[in-house]
This record gives C-alpha cells, structure tokens and sequence, in this order.
C-alpha cells in the first residue's frame, strides 16, 4: 500500500480562520483532504488501542502553536507522509477499525465538500452501484445518501448476499476494479478495493469505463475445495476461470482449449473447473495494461507479468523466455519513482498515463548471493500488493498450522524477511539496483539450490 501526500493547500472559508489540507493519494488515487488536528486524533487513537509498543519508532509530527512558515510546512507534509506509510506497514493497525474508519470518514467527508462546491462529477442515479461477476451477471445496490460512504467490506457483503453466497463463504472474495480491452480480448486490473474506502466514492474519481468486479481474493488453490462444495461458489469460480482462459489470463494448449469449450457447451462446470486447475497459470494476475520493462534478462526487456501461486513470472512479448522468481526467495522489494496519479476530479491531472513506476525485489539467487531486479510498470505497486498478500497467505498459513494468533508485523519487516538476514550476508551495498549476472532459464538461476537448503 503505497500512501504519498503530494501537495497541501491554503482554505480559506468565509468567516474563520484558514487552514492547511493536505491532500492524501492511495497507490496513486486521490483518496482525501484532511487537516493536521485529523490525522493527529488519528495518531491519538491508535496509540490508545495498540499501546506506544506497537507504534514504536514511528514519530508524528508535533503539534505547534504558532504559525509554521513555509519551510516548516514542507516539512511537516514529509513527516505526515512518512507517517502514515509506517503505520500502514502494520498489519494490524492497516486492518484495524480505528484505521479503516478514519479513512472511509475523511473520504466521505471530503467528497461531500467538493460537493458542495459544485466539484463532484456524480451523475443523476448517483446512488447506484453496479458489481459484476466475471461473466458480466450485474448486481445493481442502490444506496440511500447515507450510504454513499459504506466501506468496501460492507459493499461486499451486500453483493454476496445478493447472490446468494452462504455468509462463510465471503472472505473468499474481493471486489477489483477493472478495464476491459474488447478489440484485443483482454482486461485489466486497475486497483484492488480495499476496506479503508468506500467504493462509490472512489469510483466517482475513477474513469468512468471502469467497473467493478468481484473476483477471488486468495492464491492458495486449496482453497477452492470449500468453495467449490457450494453451487453459488462453484458458479463464480466457474465464470472466473472461463473468463481467465477466454482474456488470456490463463493460457492453455489447444487440445485443453477445445476440451474446455466441449465442456462449456455441455455445462460441465466442475469438469471445467478441474481440468483448468492444472493449468500452469491458473489463477494468476496478468499485469499488461501496458508493457513492462524488466532489466532480466536484458536492460529494458519488454515482458508481460504475471503473479500467482507464491511466483512472480516474466514472459517477453515473443514468448521465447520466461523468467520464474518464487516469492519465499524475496528478501525485501520496494516502490520507486514517481507514480501515475488520479485527481480528485478523475483525471490523470499534469501526469503522463506511460508513467510508470520500479518494483525492484532483492532476490536469492545462491548461496550468500542476492541481487537486484527492477520491472518497471504503471502497475508497479498492485504488483507489489499481490506479493503483499501471497506473503501474509503464506505467514497466516503458517501461523494456523501452529495454532498461533494472527501475526504482528513490524514496520520493517512488512516488507522483509528477518531470517534471511541472518542466514545470509552481501558485501556489496544494497542501496542500489543491480541486474542479475546468471543466465536464468526457470529455476536454473538459483545454481541447484533447493527449497530445503533455505
């Protein structure tokens, strides 16, 4: 989750004092304006629910009572943001009520006022909210003012149980937001809707051809056997997987393609359903709204990405070579360069839609050898995202095998793994990108090193 704070601003209303906003963007989303004293009672309350212990080392800027000038202003817009992506590296705190709360209520607050000055652009049935399946089946939640602000989570809950879905079934689903490309045949996500904000407010700064879908939300594939004893589960899987292989998310030989078509025409969906789960890519994100630039394996190698089953693959556009890196092989990664960003009013603003940002990830490529590789891609941190919860679907796993609560992350080690750090060591400064030097041909990059020797 990437928060940035680009810019503050002067408001001046008529008959008070002004103030300073700050205009908070989410993985490049214009998401809110609020004031110091908000994100401040913010700061307050988390310190009250998790203690000093669990906010440790991440400092807020303090409060003072006389007029800041300008280089004090910029200042505090830096620690403001620094601040709110510490906090957000947290787990709990990320996931928290207290944390999820302030941001719904900040988002709707803030459209309300832009409202009010004549800046929203919602049409006139403003209160409806359209929610796709895969297979285009519409449900159409109508909204009362009130409920404009409803947070993702609730939002689906609603759909689920629209369509019937049993109540512990919805924690396998997510709801995404998604561009289709019909003269190409392919589809593209755009965002993941989280439960820090609400969706009908979001999709009033978005395009407008966009749309929301609901989709799975895990990677582990043994999941499905729960879903799967369930008609509705089984039939929204059923839609997932023959859109995935029809939009060439989940590509497959021409002798399973015309099987998959048979079965489709018969209704066959749990034929269809186990016959496209042994396919290499099912249920995996395709990242190619527009090329990526991979340094591996050469300098600005334009590849298609690709992320699922605790993997992130490279395929260059010929095909010819694909590159495979596991995720338990990833020491740390991060987000750099400048974003795309989304305006308030829905518009990329003075951005450039071919800005793209790097996701470079450390990687293990042998004993005591790690090394630097960088994709660049206006996808960069949903990318980063999707990793993101493979890792906490990995440690939740774990966790539950061992009968332990949820785990606490730190701020560091969100993005890192401890126990690499003190099983290997690198001479070299890790303060820089570097391209891998070994020829890499699936796993061959990792010099006949297993699983086991980690």
């Amino acid at each position: 989750m990437h928060f940035s704070i680009p810019k503050s601003s002067l408001v001046l209303e008529p008959g008070k004092e002004g103030y300073i906003s700050y205009d908070l963007y989410v993985n490049g989303l214009y998401h809110c304006s609020c004031r110091y004293r908000k994100l401040l009672t913010l700061h307050e309350k988390l310190k009250q629910v998790f203690g000093h212990g669990m906010i440790a080392g991440i400092s807020f800027p303090p409060k003072r009572f006389l007029p800041l000038s300008d280089q004090q202003l910029e200042s505090r817009r830096c620690q403001l943001e620094k601040y709110l992506q510490l906090v957000s590296q947290i787990q709990r705190v990320r996931n928290s009520e207290q944390f999820c709360a302030f941001m719904v209520e900040t988002q709707l607050e803030t459209y309300e006022k832009d409202e009010e000055n004549g800046d929203d652009k919602a049409p006139g049935n403003a209160y409806s909210l359209e929610v796709e399946t895969m297979m285009n089946s519409k449900t159409c939640l109508t909204l009362e003012r009130k409920e404009r602000g409803l947070s993702t989570k609730d939002i689906l809950h609603r759909v689920c149980e629209d369509l019937k879905l049993p109540q512990t079934l919805h924690k396998f689903f997510g709801l995404v937001v998604l561009r289709k490309y019909p003269d190409i045949g392919t589809f593209s996500v755009v965002r993941r809707l989280e439960d820090y904000e609400a969706p009908w407010i979001t999709m009033q700064r978005m395009d407008d051809n966009l749309k929301i879908i609901l989709r799975k939300r895990f990677w582990d594939p043994d999941l499905d056997a729960e879903l799967l004893r369930d008609p509705v589960g089984l039939n929204l899987r059923y839609c997932e997987a023959v859109a995935d292989v029809e939009h060439d998310w989940c590509p497959v030989p021409p002798n399973v393609l015309a099987h998959l078509t048979q079965m489709q025409a018969r209704g066959s969906k749990r034929q269809y359903l186990d016959l496209v789960r042994s396919q290499k890519y099912f249920g995996y994100w395709r990242f190619s709204d527009t090329p990526c630039l991979s340094d591996y394996p050469q300098p600005n190698t334009r590849v298609i990405v690709r992320v699922g089953d605790k993997e992130l693959v490279t395929e260059t556009l010929d095909k010819n070579s694909t590159s495979v890196f596991r995720v338990t092989r990833m020491r740390c990664w991060r987000i750099s360069g400048k974003l795309p960003m989304t305006a308030s009013n829905g518009n990329n603003g003075d951005e450039d839609e071919s800005i793209a940002a790097d996701l470079s990830f450390e990687y293990l490529v042998g004993k005591d050898q790690m090394d630097w590789v960088t994709i660049k891609s206006p996808q960069a941190v949903l990318i980063s995202l999707c990793l993101q919860s493979i890792v906490d679907e990995l440690l939740g796993k774990q966790l539950q095998r061992k009968g332990s609560v949820e785990p606490v992350l730190e701020p560091e080690s969100r993005f890192s793994r401890r126990w690499f750090e003190n099983r290997f060591s690198s001479s070299r400064s890790r303060d820089e990108p570097v391209v891998l030097r070994n020829a890499f041909v699936q796993n061959a990059v990792f010099h006949n090193i297993g699983d086991e020797d980690l």
